[in-house]
C-alpha cells in the first residue's frame, strides 16, 4: 500500500499523466494503412461472431506472422 502523504496535488496547468489515456483500439487501427484496416476489422468481426471465447482467440492469432503490420492490434483485442 502506498503512503498517501509523499502524493503531491498537480499545480495548475501541470499533469502527472503526460501520455494521457491510452488509445482505443479505434485510434490504433486508424493509425495503419486503409488496407490493413479492412483486414484487420474483418478478423476483429468473425472473431466477434465466434462461438466461444476460445474460438475467437483462434480467430485472432491464426496467421498473426503473416500480418506484422496490424498483428499488435488483434492482441490488443484478445
Amino acid at each position: 500500500m502506498s503512503n498517501l502523504s509523499t502524493l503531491k496535488p498537480c499545480k495548475k496547468g501541470e499533469t502527472h499523466n503526460p501520455n494521457g489515456r491510452p488509445k482505443k483500439i479505434v485510434t490504433q487501427i486508424a493509425a495503419i494503412p486503409a488496407d490493413a484496416q479492412l483486414k484487420t476489422y474483418a478478423v476483429l468481426h468473425e472473431a466477434i461472431h465466434a462461438d466461444d471465447k476460445d474460438e475467437a482467440a483462434k480467430i485472432l492469432t491464426r496467421g498473426a506472422d503473416e500480418r506484422p503490420e496490424y498483428g499488435l492490434i488483434l492482441q490488443l483485442a484478445l
